[in-house]
């Protein structure tokens, strides 16, 4: 794989620590990256081809990443001028949750909205090389495991002063109730 600073590359995070890498120029094939405590780092895990339909409705996702696509569009961005059919885009995106990882519900990589159409989440474009992605990416992950933690503890803070705050308003209501 060569990795050309100029073009697009997707990250997908996925569950269990693995991330998935897209790259724009190599549209048939998705890259997964597993992270190992043992060596602090991410390591090839396997290579994924994908149908140049896997690939085109992928690539539209990608590219609107985080926001709901239509089924109308999605269907409409075969390789061909043939229309892709509601039952083949079902198929073709339960392929891609697959590939991806994402075959439990609710779905967290691949998101539906019923009769509308889907979005793709946890996506980051970036252009360096893969390596320097991901050895950036690791250290951002922990940044961001910290932030959500310390976020926890604070919310939990919150909460023991809300209740604090309760237990107080009930004992001054059971006094003024005794007097």
């Amino acid at each position: 794989m060569l990795d050309d600073s100029k073009e697009r590359k997707f990250s997908i995070d996925l569950q269990n620590g693995c991330i998935a890498i897209f790259i724009e120029s190599m549209p048939n094939e998705i890259v997964i990256y597993i992270y190992y405590d043992e060596v602090k780092g991410y390591i090839f895990n396997i290579l994924r081809e994908l149908s140049p339909l896997e690939s085109s409705i992928l690539f539209v996702l990608l590219s609107n990443s985080g926001h709901i696509i239509s089924n109308t569009t999605l269907q409409r961005s075969g390789l061909s001028d043939k229309l892709i059919t509601s039952n083949n885009l079902r198929q073709l995106i339960l392929s891609l949750r697959s590939l991806l990882m994402d075959c439990d519900k609710p779905h967290r990589v691949i998101k539906n909205k019923p009769r509308i159409g889907y979005g793709i989440y946890h996506v980051q474009v970036f252009y360096e090389t893969i390596d320097l992605y991901l050895a950036q990416s690791k250290d951002s992950d922990k940044n961001d495991r910290k932030h959500a933690l310390t976020c926890e503890v604070e919310r939990d803070r919150d909460k023991e002063k809300e209740t604090e705050k309760d237990r107080d308003k009930d004992n001054v209501s059971q006094c003024k109730k005794n007097e």
